[in-house]
């Protein structure tokens, strides 16, 4: 049987709030000095890419501390370059 932390449960409840489009219950579960970084300048071509992606939580006292977002901004460079 797979039972969850608490940390990955959050983490799964905000997965599911972004899927419905709930901003409310991601926001209500921040710090007040939460950081969240995703970070990127992409000029519309039309184009698509896929890549991986990674995505690091810091959880402190059941709620989301920092958000930092890796992905491949190579292939993603390459879809937008006009």
């Amino acid at each position: 049987m797979n039972q969850d932390t608490p940390a990955i449960a959050l983490v799964k409840s905000l997965y599911a709030a972004f899927g419905k489009g709930d901003i409310a219950s991601i926001v209500g579960v921040m710090t007040a000095d939460s950081t969240w970084e995703s970070t990127g300048r992409l000029k519309k071509t039309g184009k698509s890419a896929a890549s991986n992606w990674v995505h690091i939580f810091t959880i402190a006292d059941r709620k989301v501390k920092a958000f930092c977002e890796f992905s491949d901004t190579a292939r993603a460079a390459e879809a937008y370059r006009a």
